[in-house]
């Protein structure tokens, strides 16, 4: 009897285990000019001319633009609503901006088609010792609730040297 208890205890374990690995992503810390995020495995960095770090999964992506305070004189004194402010500006978006209490960063979203796709963009400025960082999470909309909270998680985890 106990040993019929023992194998249907083993293999109740073994069950959880494998489908936990199934429900449950590993993190990984990705790490590049200073900053480091917390992603999931499924990502790959990736290399993409116009941000200082791009990460890719199947579902969604991430860039991270640092722009550094030396680039303008003066751009050291810019608040970091200014920085934001000018990130919509130049880019010609329109979005409510907000800053998730508790947090120090800005956030806005938008959507963007391209290619006949529409795609959904949670954006997020930071302000660090020597420069300003706009990182984007993205995905098609159709991910959209499904990855919402994924995105406000990964950027909770952004940190600076």
């Amino acid at each position: 009897m106990k040993k019929r208890y023992f194998a249907l205890l083993m293999l109740v374990c073994l069950t959880l285990a494998l489908l936990g690995g199934c429900f449950f992503e590993k993190e990984k810390e990705y790490s590049k000019a200073g900053m480091t995020i917390t992603l999931t495995t499924k990502f790959t960095e990736k290399e993409l001319a116009s941000q200082t770090a791009y990460y890719e999964s199947t579902t969604a992506l991430v860039t991270a633009l640092k722009e550094e305070f030396s680039l303008a004189a003066g751009l050291e004194k810019y608040s970091l609503k200014q920085y934001t402010d000018a990130v919509l500006s130049q880019n010609k978006i329109s979005a409510k901006i907000d800053m998730p209490e508790g947090k120090s960063y800005y956030s806005f979203s938008y959507e963007k088609t391209m290619s006949g796709k529409t795609y959904y963009y949670f954006a997020t400025t930071f302000k660090a010792k020597d420069a300003f960082w706009l990182i984007q999470f993205a995905c098609t909309t159709a991910n959209k609730e499904k990855l919402q909270d994924n995105f406000t998680k990964w950027a909770d985890s952004v940190k600076f040297e």
